[in-house]
């Protein structure tokens, strides 16, 4: 069962994906990994629960606020990747929690949020490594602020009129190695970029390039050397 379907079964109410509390954004994806800023506990409402563990919220309650987190960080992954089904795994948790010097059940509050996750994706792929560790206050007195990581699942390779697509190339023609393409490149800051046509061993039309078995566009604008570079779709104009 899918993750969004998931959510459906279990009558899970995501609430508005919070806008940016500062000069960052909400997730960043390199590679595939998808880095999700800290976030907190808000309602569907829009409203924010606060208060401080020990003091002012219990730990049933803190608990409770930190699956709300979750459902924040659903929010928000699912507003910036389109679907929560793009996840393939938790990878790891960092959970934060608002409470007096006296109180230390922080791990036992963070698995409001890592129970929800489990719940989601199952005992696996909801379970990723984590920290939990107590804070002297968080910004606007919420409980618990958590941030993480996530693995995403490859994105199927797009195929128009059975050749390879990137929406990318605006409509233009695509081109996929079929295997390691060893490349010389020159020593110079701006290689600029060539054209190499198909064959066992053609003539370099460009300096700088030896050989090339499959048909693709280089374009480079960095010092490199000599070495074998798995080609990647690009356009062909």
């Amino acid at each position: 069962m899918s993750v969004e379907a998931r959510i459906v079964e279990l009558s899970l109410e995501l609430p508005p994906p919070p806008k940016p509390g500062g000069v960052y954004h909400p997730v960043v994806i390199v590679g595939d990994l998808a880095y999700v800023s800290g976030q907190g506990p808000i309602q569907v409402d829009g409203t924010m629960i606060t208060g401080k563990v020990g003091a002012t919220m219990n730990e049933a309650d803190a608990h409770l606020a930190a699956r709300q987190v979750g459902l924040t960080m659903l929010a928000t992954l699912r507003h910036e990747l389109g679907s929560l089904d793009r996840i393939e795994r938790l990878v790891k948790t960092l959970g934060m929690v608002n409470a007096t010097p006296e109180f230390g059940n922080h791990p036992q509050v963070i698995n409001g949020f890592s129970n929800l996750m489990v719940e989601l994706w199952g005992p696996m792929k909801g379970k990723g490594v984590r920290s939990a560790v107590g804070m002297g206050s968080l910004p606007g007195n919420i409980p618990v602020e958590v941030e993480a990581i996530f693995e995403l699942k490859p994105e199927p390779r797009r195929v128009r009129d059975g050749q390879p697509w990137d929406p990318k190339c605006n409509g233009s023609r695509c081109t996929i190695a079929r295997e390691w393409t060893p490349i010389l490149w020159p020593r110079t800051a701006d290689v600029g970029a060539a054209r190499v046509g198909s064959g066992t061993d053609p003539e370099p039309i460009w300096h700088g390039v030896v050989r090339v078995f499959s048909e693709s566009v280089i374009s480079r604008s960095e010092t490199l050397t000599t070495g074998l570079a798995k080609a990647q779709p690009m356009c062909l104009r």
